[in-house]
């Protein structure tokens, strides 16, 4: 839930994913050996030094590279396979500032993991979902997650983490398409959100974030009560103050929209309080009271946030359009082949 700025690097990625992305599977074949310095750094990689590992892969050349996933492809154990899968992710993060990287390991790493059909599905399933977030975070080209997202559910329709991602698009989209005033490409692009959210909710109830984006998409697609009922339940269940954050600040908007001033009121005084520091809820209560006539109390905001820190710590809002870096999938991803 963070809005940041790409760097000018990344956004070449898009176009380079589209030629990678498309390439033909590695032909049948006999494979040249694992070159050694291949199998060195994933074994470095498992064995726990990573910033060694990472450092070790980069110095081959794209050539070594294929020539190294297609002989662990046809002759390596699944262990090896996704240690190797998650050093070229490490190594797409690590260095996302130079764009070729990126969609050049994480497609190797996809041919590494896509090679066993059904031993690996779990892992598979969490490593799309990470790395269609990290393209959503990282680069300004709307549609480049959408590749990892149809393939991730080629794996398993059952993927709540990617049905939540994939509305995530859907919010994005609107969001580029409102700026343009495309009502009917907005509307289209806010329902498939709202599918996807209820997919993931149905698959895994207990996902609060698809529960608050839900509520904030219905809010933007004018159904006030659903968008109520969506946000009043994340707020008597949530526990991360970055949530809560945000569910006051969306349930202020759905008072804001029928004029009930003093509970549009509460819900943003309610958001100052967990993020004093943030300039959104400040900015949201100043409208309300200048609707509710109250011009000396919005003058009194407009003060306030101009004397906050500048500049402020980052706002949950501001990163919402993108979605939150899945630490927690990365470091499930990390376990399962490192100490």
């Amino acid at each position: 839930m963070r809005t940041c700025q790409t760097p000018l690097a990344l956004r070449g990625v898009s176009a380079a994913f589209v030629a990678i992305f498309s390439a033909a599977i590695l032909p049948a074949q006999t494979p040249d050996p694992l070159p050694a310095r291949y199998q060195e750094a994933v074994e470095t990689y498992q064995a726990g030094d990573v910033n060694l590992a990472v450092t070790s892969l980069s110095t081959l050349s794209s050539a070594e590279l294929k020539t190294a996933v297609a002989a662990v492809s046809a002759e390596e154990g699944w262990p090896f396979k996704k240690a190797a899968a998650m050093l070229h992710t490490e190594v797409a993060i690590r260095q996302a500032g130079a764009s070729p990287i990126i969609p050049q390991h994480l497609g190797l790493a996809e041919t590494l993991i896509l090679t066993p059909p059904t031993e690996g599905q779990g892992f598979a399933e969490r490593w799309y979902a990470f790395a269609g977030q990290f393209l959503l975070a990282h680069s300004i080209h709307p549609d480049a997650p959408r590749p990892f997202i149809e393939r991730g559910f080629r794996v398993s329709r059952v993927n709540p983490p990617l049905h939540v991602l994939a509305g995530i698009l859907g919010e994005r989209l609107a969001r580029l398409n409102d700026v343009e005033s495309q009502d009917r490409e907005v509307r289209r692009h806010l329902e498939d959100a709202e599918r996807e959210y209820r997919l993931a909710l149905d698959q895994a109830p207990e996902l609060i974030e698809a529960r608050l984006r839900l509520g904030r998409v219905l809010f933007l697609l004018g159904r006030l009560r659903d968008a109520r009922e969506s946000l009043a339940a994340v707020q008597s269940s949530a526990t991360d103050p970055g949530i809560l954050y945000l569910a006051h600040l969306f349930l202020g908007a759905v008072n804001q929209a029928e004029e009930d001033w003093a509970a549009a009121r509460a819900d943003y005084e309610a958001a100052m309080a967990l993020g004093p520091e943030h300039q959104t809820p400040y900015i949201a209560l100043s409208f309300v009271e200048q609707a509710a006539g109250n011009v000396a109390r919005a003058r009194e905001l407009a003060v306030i946030v101009a004397d906050l820190q500048n500049p402020p710590p980052r706002d949950p809002w501001w990163g919402y359009p993108r979605g939150a870096f899945d630490l927690d999938t990365l470091r499930w991803l990390r376990a399962e082949v490192r100490p």
